[in-house]
């Protein structure tokens, strides 16, 4: 359901608003009482013998960008009318709750979450019911599929002059992705407060949360098929899949070797476009079998997993560090403490390419 500012204030006219064991009463200011700054009402809240007035400070929900945003505006609104501050909205996730919290604010919600807090009076907190309004806070998820290769390419290059050298980089490293895409994923990346933009440049700001929220997002592969070979005959090297360059990687896990201390497996796994345009080029010398396999081939369209890849000239073009973590940071306890020390080299890696100067085009 897609609610609206004007929504909310009929809801709130209508004594909608609830936070037990609060006694909660909604009501319009009076000009003497609104400060000349136009606040969306008074909220009366009661319990026990206390008795208090809120500011309300009424919005559609929000990214993080747009929350900060009102927090200022309750703040601002707050000390014109000398009144603490209240926000009122469809729906407060945990942690803009623990937020509000951790600056001594209050809000409450139309899903029946909240937190409402007067100094030396009570405090009283109430989280986990789901939003009944999703609509209202659906933004696009750029963290996965295409458009996750705006998000990917800030972790190797975290400044661009402009979103075509963004994207430049992006086709370099082997992605395809449009103009329009980049735009509204560098949108997006600026309302959850991961980039700043200004005039054409692009910049990253938070290098640890553009990590946890591709974490959070991304989704295991696609998966058309699976197959499972031996050498046969053939020894290792003569089996080289540098010929399918762009359509051939190892798998993020499959990496490891390369980017952590973990050692190599003994089965090699690697995305592919096709299984069957690997086995007409080998013929004989993959041989399928279900023991002791030397090759898995997991077929799969999906773009980013081959974004990025490295191609040192060996045997296998190998998964980026980044998908590396990603694969590894959601495996088991040995993988998971692998990952540990790989995150923080992509974090230091993005922390020290922010200290250069941005690049400037030639």
């Amino acid at each position: 359901m897609i609610i609206t500012e004007s929504d909310i204030m009929d809801r709130l006219r209508r004594q909608a608003l609830t936070l037990p064991p609060l006694d909660l009463g909604f009501r319009s200011a009076p000009a003497s009482e609104a400060g000349g700054i136009g606040i969306d009402g008074l909220l009366d809240v009661a319990w026990n013998d206390h008795r208090f007035t809120f500011a309300v400070e009424a919005k559609r929900l929000a990214t993080p960008r747009q929350f900060a945003d009102h927090i200022a505006t309750a703040r601002r609104i707050g000390e014109a009318v000398n009144l603490p501050p209240l926000l009122v909205v469809p729906h407060f996730k945990d942690e803009q709750l623990s937020e509000l919290e951790s600056l001594g604010l209050s809000g409450i919600d139309l899903s029946g979450n909240g937190t409402v807090s007067v100094t030396g009076a009570f405090s009283v907190a109430r989280r986990g019911q789901p939003n009944r309004f999703p609509a209202s806070a659906k933004i696009a998820n750029v963290y996965r599929g295409r458009s996750s290769l705006v998000a990917r390419v800030l972790t190797r290059q975290p400044c661009f002059s402009s979103s075509l050298l963004l994207r430049t980089a992006i086709e370099s490293r082997g992605g395809k992705i449009s103009p329009a895409t980049v735009s509204k994923a560098l949108a997006a990346l600026e309302e959850d407060l991961i980039i700043t933009r200004r005039g054409n440049s692009v910049r990253l700001l938070q290098p640890d949360r553009l990590l946890d929220r591709l974490a959070q997002d991304t989704r295991p592969p696609k998966a058309r098929g699976k197959q499972t070979y031996s050498f046969g005959h053939a020894v290792r090297p003569a089996v080289n899949f540098m010929q399918f360059s762009g359509r051939v990687v190892t798998t993020g896990a499959g990496a490891a070797r390369y980017h952590t201390s973990l050692g190599d497996e003994h089965t090699q796994r690697l995305y592919c476009r096709s299984i069957h345009e690997i086995e007409r080029a080998f013929d004989s010398a993959l041989q399928p079998t279900n023991t002791f396999a030397d090759i898995e081939l997991i077929e799969t369209p999906d773009l980013e997993l081959y974004f990025d890849a490295v191609d040192d000239g060996t045997t296998y073009p190998y998964a980026s560090a980044l998908q590396c973590w990603l694969e590894l940071q959601r495996g088991d306890a040995r993988q998971q403490q692998a990952a540990a020390p790989l995150r923080e080299r992509l974090i230091r890696h993005m922390s020290d390419a922010l200290q250069q100067p941005t690049p400037t085009p030639k």
